[in-house]
């Protein structure tokens, strides 16, 4: 209900319950949207194989070294951590490292 200040004068008890009714709501609906809980971003879901890459990215393999400890091609790596790279928004396999990292994602 919206009341119209009297034009001039001081406010009458009518419009100053109302002003403080609508104060109280405000304040109540402010501290909802502060205590909301914050949804956690999303995160993107690397496979297993791509957390192994970076895994051993992280550990300073190269492409050929963790090829021949997973026993896959080289190209397939490549592929893994392209992939974790893209769902992470890396631009490059360092930063995927670091975001995953970051993430928790990998030790």
């Amino acid at each position: 209900m919206i009341v119209p200040l009297n034009r001039g004068g001081e406010p009458s008890a009518s419009e100053i319950e109302t002003l403080r009714m609508v104060a109280a709501a405000a304040a109540e609906r402010l501290a909802g949207c502060v205590a909301a809980p914050r949804r956690a971003p999303e995160r993107p879901l690397l496979s297993r194989r791509e957390r192994e890459c970076l895994q051993w990215t992280a550990a300073g393999k190269t492409t050929w070294e963790i090829a021949a400890i997973l026993e896959i091609s080289p190209n397939t790596i490549d592929g893994y951590i392209a992939s974790a790279t893209r769902k992470l928004g890396a631009v490059n396999r360092t930063q995927a490292v670091a975001e995953a990292l970051r993430r928790a994602l990998i030790d």
